[in-house]
């Protein structure tokens, strides 16, 4: 069937449709979906589409339109960028920001940024702030970042509370306004702060937080150890579940606040779980990174060698938090059996959410699996969640290069904590950036209920139950 888009004016810019330039001759099929996006031209801004658009998409780049029966006829409207507009200011000096203004077009209210590589890590965060917007305009954003990161979906804020997703999934994104400064960021942002606050609001007999280290730059490490002081800790299990080793991964913070919130709140099965364990929550190891809005993945150290965290955890780690943790979980395991061991963390970006096991511990992480699953099917009220789980074994092939005493933090727990591995848990989850099971968008009550669903499924694991 016919699908007709016409600009106005003509000069206004130019046409994209699924990635090739507008071409009116081209016929569609009924039922497929075509997605148009807008590239405005040198003094023009979009200004919104009319005609047969979906209700309540308008200001949608790209506009996603589903070929009907009958013709179809979409007006891209753009309007003359007002010599009277207020200056683009760009800003990435707070913290946690990350970002330099490479160009910004005043005639197309266009900006180009690339994000700043911390300690020469590959730079795939970015977080600023722009101010000076005129409220309801479309600013064009282009950001040049390392090839392997892909694409994204990213997210912006008027009070850096709220977060809201980019309707568009690939740079140059187009995006409308509303107020005169807004926050931007590849993904929704967890700051070094936040850990702060979350540290001063866990509060009450059954927690206590507790500095796991200080790092290299003088940050104390919050960590937060869960369990009733009623019952004797003799014969409790230990869980111990540590996010943000990568310093971009920012919602693997998140998912560790939602379960620290759940272990502290008053569910029955939280309460049988504090009962029967001591539960160790890490929200953020890489504090630094966090902080200057590195990534963390492959950093130089001071030798000029590539270091990463997580691959840090053979003997003498370079890292204090990891030496700080192996003390900890050394001394935990003379006294106590250590029942799991869970690293948090978003995927590397070409690769999809799973969750990554140790071999030996895979028949036992697969049947967990399935239990997380049920137990965050039940977690939403009137919204129903789903991870993208794909349980999947190390893969021998990856193209790491060796380096002495190279160790992830999982094949150090499998090594040093467990001496046996039924009934036992080792794992990494790698939770969604943009999207769950369902194609959703990932928000943080998504990722909250990601952590309250590890909290119910970890107490089942251990044969808990809410009539306890």
């Amino acid at each position: 069937m016919a699908l007709t888009v016409h600009m106005s004016p003509e000069a206004g810019g130019r046409l994209v449709l699924d990635g090739f330039t507008y071409d009116p001759r081209v016929p569609y099929t009924p039922g497929e979906v075509v997605r148009i996006k807008v590239l405005p031209a040198a003094g023009y801004q979009f200004a919104g589409w009319s005609g047969d658009v979906p209700a309540g998409h308008g200001d949608d780049v790209p506009l996603e339109v589903t070929i009907g029966e009958a013709p179809q006829d979409i007006v891209a409207h753009f309007a003359p960028v007002s010599k009277d507009a207020s200056e683009l200011v760009f800003d990435a000096n707070f913290e946690n920001g990350n970002g330099i203004l490479r160009y910004l077009y005043r005639d197309s209210r266009r900006l180009v940024v690339e994000p700043l590589q911390v300690k020469a890590a590959n730079n795939i965060w970015w977080h600023f702030k722009i101010h000076g917007i005129v409220p309801g305009e479309f600013l064009v954003l282009n950001v040049v970042h390392c090839p392997i990161a892909g694409d994204s979906q990213p997210v912006y804020s008027y009070d850096g509370v709220t977060w809201q997703r980019f309707t568009s999934t690939r740079a140059p994104y187009v995006q409308k306004f509303t107020a005169p400064s807004v926050e931007i960021a590849r993904n929704i942002p967890y700051s070094y702060s936040r850990t702060l606050t979350l540290a001063a609001e866990m509060r009450g007999p059954q927690v206590q937080v507790q500095n796991l280290a200080v790092s290299e730059e003088g940050r104390p490490i919050k960590m937060f150890r869960f369990t009733d002081p009623d019952e004797p800790d003799t014969d409790k299990r230990v869980i111990w579940i540590m996010a943000r080793q990568h310093a971009f991964e920012s919602h693997s913070s998140w998912y560790a606040e939602g379960l620290a919130r759940w272990l502290l709140g008053n569910h029955a099965l939280a309460a049988a779980l504090r009962r029967q364990a001591i539960v160790y929550v890490v929200p953020m190891m890489d504090v630094d990174n966090v902080y200057h809005g590195g990534a963390g993945k492959e950093q130089l150290n001071a030798l000029g060698e590539r270091v990463d965290l997580n691959r840090s955890w053979g003997p003498n780690s370079p890292w204090t938090v990891i030496r700080a943790a192996q003390a900890l979980l050394g001394t935990l395991k003379a006294t106590h059996d250590i029942a799991a061991f869970i690293d948090l963390h978003n995927p590397w970006y070409p690769d999809p959410p799973h969750w990554h096991i140790r071999h030996t511990f895979g028949t036992q992480v697969t049947t967990f699996a399935e239990l997380w699953s049920s137990e965050l099917a039940a977690t939403g009220s009137d919204v129903q969640w789903k991870h993208w789980l794909r349980v999947k074994a190390p893969d021998q092939s990856e193209d790491i290069e060796p380096t002495p005493g190279m160790l992830t933090a999982t094949e150090y727990a499998e090594q040093a904590l467990f001496s046996q591995y039924e009934d036992h848990l080792c794992f990494t989850i790698e939770t969604p950036h943009w999207h769950d099971g369902y194609g959703n968008p990932i928000t943080l009550a998504s990722l909250r209920a990601y952590g309250e669903a590890l909290g119910r499924s970890l107490a089942r694991f251990l044969g808990a139950s809410e009539s306890e």
